[in-house]
């Protein structure tokens, strides 16, 4: 017998406008935390326990992130 497996939520549209309407009065640090754990796609657990050296290390690969986008490079 197959097995179900119930799958992750989706946020619809409104939603995720919403989340990021929240977030935008959130400090900075909250800011960041949320950005890496969307582009990163990091769980909660797995950014509580980034250390301090990694932390530099994920913001360094954000920020080159955002430039690549911005500028359409590959590099």
């Amino acid at each position: 017998m197959p097995r179900l497996v119930k799958l992750p939520l989706i946020p619809t549209e409104r939603q995720g406008v919403d989340i990021l309407a929240v977030a935008a009065a959130e400090p900075p640090r909250n800011r960041l935390m949320l950005a890496l754990a969307y582009d990163a796609a990091l769980r909660r657990e797995e950014l509580a326990r980034c250390a301090p050296t990694t932390w530099i290390q994920l913001v360094e690969c954000y920020e080159c992130g955002r430039r690549r986008r911005r500028t359409g490079s590959s590099e």
